[in-house]
């Protein structure tokens, strides 16, 4: 995809790895989400779909899930803000989807074992990690379509990491 395609992103790349538009368009749909105090011992998730019309402005915007208000509402401001970033298309009647998906969890946090419903949360994350291996096997036969984008799914990873709430074992 090049500059000139049309719903090519034009937002600033947030680093020197982002090496295609809609990596930056992903990280920005994600930045500076708020991690809610009770993160540690819940899971949830959410989907956001919304739609960019040829004149590269947001047209529609849906939200399916369970996640703290706060992480919705985030989430949708930042998609809002990217109206207007988007390469307009010449034929006008051309629409562009974007699927993200969202999982609010706490379990790289180390207070994870503590909690209470551990087992629980265990579980929920081992099935959330096969629903994620049968959606990237979905996605791989799904024909590709120039008019639909679906994320990777993203969490609270990368701002846990800038909070210092993930501690890593020294190597």
């Amino acid at each position: 995809m090049n500059k000139f395609s049309p719903f090519y992103y034009k937002g600033k790349p947030n680093n020197e790895f982002e090496d295609h538009c809609y990596i930056t368009l992903m990280n920005d749909l994600i930045k500076n989400v708020p991690i809610p105090d009770s993160i540690t011992c819940k899971n949830n998730f959410g989907i956001f779909v919304f739609k960019v019309n040829s004149f590269g402005q947001i047209k529609q915007l849906e939200y399916f899930g369970d996640l703290d208000k706060i992480i919705e509402v985030k989430i949708k401001e930042n998609i809002k803000n990217t109206s207007g970033l988007y390469t307009i298309s010449k034929n006008k009647k051309l629409n562009h989807w974007f699927v993200l998906p969202f999982w609010s969890h706490g379990g790289n946090m180390p207070e994870f074992n503590q909690c209470e419903n551990k087992f629980k949360l265990n579980a929920e994350i081992e099935n959330y990690i096969k629903f994620y291996y049968l959606y990237k096997n979905v996605k791989s036969v799904l024909p590709k379509s120039s008019n639909i984008t679906i994320f990777e799914p993203m969490g609270h990873y990368f701002e846990m990491l800038k909070r210092g709430l993930i501690l890593h074992e020294e190597m």
